[in-house]
């Protein structure tokens, strides 16, 4: 049975994750499954705990559940203790070991794959949340000069600055640095003993997640007249008309943003749509097995030919044979293989 690994988020249907793990478990010759565990944070404690007691082996854990996971483990790597943040968790003799690698990660990619190299530098951090967390400490090791924190909140902002105070020099916003990025939006932290004026001239700009993914898709959607204010719910009093509205047919959905656009979309090309699911053949009728099945018109028929008898034998019986799991592991270990699909 390949080892079970997971993403567990809300959420987390849109990532990358079980392709990027099983291209390296090919790389590197490793029997794995990687699933997506689109996880509600009132599930999160329970859904994970049960993954491990059948028997997995690790999960990644992304937003919102980063501290929550910190509380879940029973023993935090130092690094995840001092971001009190979590995106890695693994199973040592029966204890959940709790790890924090999106600062080393970074690190990692600008100085060793990067090779860039800096003598006290000026950091701004865009965003206060798990990813900044854990980012700060590895970031702080470099020695900046002024690191700054950028949040649309205030709050959350200066209240991870805080955290580390007992490190390096907090400063309130109000001054020089918060200025050019937003005043009231930010904190900032100095290395004490650098000088001002010493930082490289360098801008490096890095992209943690799916950064890349959401600006491409900014650009697309100010290339047709909309900017960012069109995902942002506006303070309504309920008694105005929807800011946009989808129209198909003589049918129209009111939306007071763009986020739910492509939920309304599908639901509105679901409209008399009728989807049935068949476990097999046998459970269609004489109608619904021509036009699935025996209308030439709608099929594809594709010859496998197997030379060896034990091995064609032994894979009849994995993928149809009454147990589920040797399937689904076969289907999930040999999907990017995949050619000349048929749906």
């Amino acid at each position: 049975m390949p080892d079970a690994y997971g993403l567990f988020g809300y959420p987390v249907h849109h990532s990358w994750s079980p392709f990027i793990h099983g291209m390296f478990a090919r790389q590197t010759g490793q029997d794995m499954v990687y699933r997506l565990h689109e996880t509600p944070p009132e599930r999160f404690r329970n859904d994970v705990l049960e993954f491990f007691s059948s028997g997995g082996r690790g999960i990644n854990v992304t937003l919102p559940h980063k501290r929550a996971a910190a509380d879940l483990v029973n023993e935090l790597t130092p690094r995840a203790q001092l971001a009190d943040a979590v995106n890695t968790v693994v199973r040592r003799d029966e204890r959940l070991i709790g790890d924090n690698t999106d600062g080393a990660g970074l690190l990692t990619d600008l100085t060793r794959n990067l090779g860039l190299r800096w003598s006290s530098p000026r950091i701004l951090v865009l965003g206060a949340g798990g990813a900044a967390r854990g980012a700060l400490a590895p970031l702080l090791s470099l020695q900046p000069h002024l690191l700054v924190i950028a949040n649309r909140t205030a709050a959350s902002a200066l209240m991870l600055a805080e955290e580390f105070k007992n490190v390096h020099v907090v400063s309130v916003p109000g001054n020089r640095a918060c200025a050019g990025v937003g005043g009231q939006l930010c904190a900032t932290i100095t290395t004490p003993g650098t000088a001002p004026g010493t930082g490289d001239d360098q801008l490096v700009v890095v992209d943690l997640h799916e950064v890349r993914s959401i600006n491409a898709g900014m650009k697309e959607l100010e290339a047709m007249g909309f900017g960012i204010g069109s995902l942002l719910p506006q303070d309504r009093t309920g008694t105005e008309e929807p800011r946009y509205t989808l129209r198909r047919g003589d049918n129209t959905i009111g939306l007071d943003d763009l986020r739910g656009l492509l939920t309304a979309v599908r639901r509105a090309g679901e409209k008399g749509l009728s989807i049935t699911r068949f476990k097999g053949l046998g459970e269609m009728n004489a109608e619904e097995l021509r036009d699935t099945t025996l209308d030439p018109a709608n099929r594809t028929l594709l010859r496998m030919t197997m030379s060896d008898a034990a091995a064609a034998d032994d894979l009849f019986r994995v993928l149809m044979g009454e147990k589920v799991e040797p399937r689904r592991e076969f289907i999930e270990r040999h999907a990017l293989d995949v050619k000349n699909l048929d749906v």
